[in-house]
């Protein structure tokens, strides 16, 4: 079940986020290798009502934040988006090592465009790390376009994709 995230899922997500991390480390992927996502990261998409999460069995799966609205760290591409039409926008998706493999990204997907779709909302923006092949995979498996380079807050670059929905 996928569900808007509270501020008691906040530890649960906290330490998926640190097998994800040195998951991540192990395969030489930098994405999250510092103190980014945190708890106040979590508590902020909790207070703006944009952390959403998988849960089975009373316990936390996988989180993802859905964002809708102008993200600033894509207003300057370097590449160029499909259309300057309103979009959605996933950040800070991720799955519990130990349940990867069993679609939840793929059931978090889904939700997430089913949800755009019920806000008149045709377009869901992505980005990831160019070797988090991970969810480079997802996003092509979605039929994700390829736009090009964002810089991130941390001036760290990411592969930028549009689904038009």
């Amino acid at each position: 079940m996928i569900r808007r995230g509270e501020q008691k899922d906040i530890d649960a997500i906290l330490k998926i986020v640190e097998k994800i991390r040195a998951s991540l480390k192990n395969q030489s992927i930098p994405q999250w290798q510092g103190v980014y996502p945190n708890y106040d990261t979590f508590y902020n998409d909790v207070q703006k009502q944009q952390l959403f999460v998988f849960e089975e069995q009373g316990q936390i799966r996988g989180f993802m934040a859905l964002i809708i609205g102008v993200d600033p760290n894509y207003l300057q591409i370097d590449g160029k988006w499909l259309n300057d039409e309103p979009y959605g926008v996933i950040h800070r998706m991720g799955v519990d090592i130990e349940y990867q493999g069993k679609h939840y990204a793929s059931q978090m997907m889904d939700y997430a465009i089913n949800y755009l779709r019920e806000k008149q909302i045709h377009n869901l923006r992505i980005d990831t790390h160019h070797v988090n092949t991970s969810m480079q995979s997802l996003v092509k498996k979605y039929g994700f376009v390829y736009c090009g380079v964002v810089k991130m807050e941390d001036h760290s670059d990411r592969d930028a994709f549009l689904l038009e929905i």
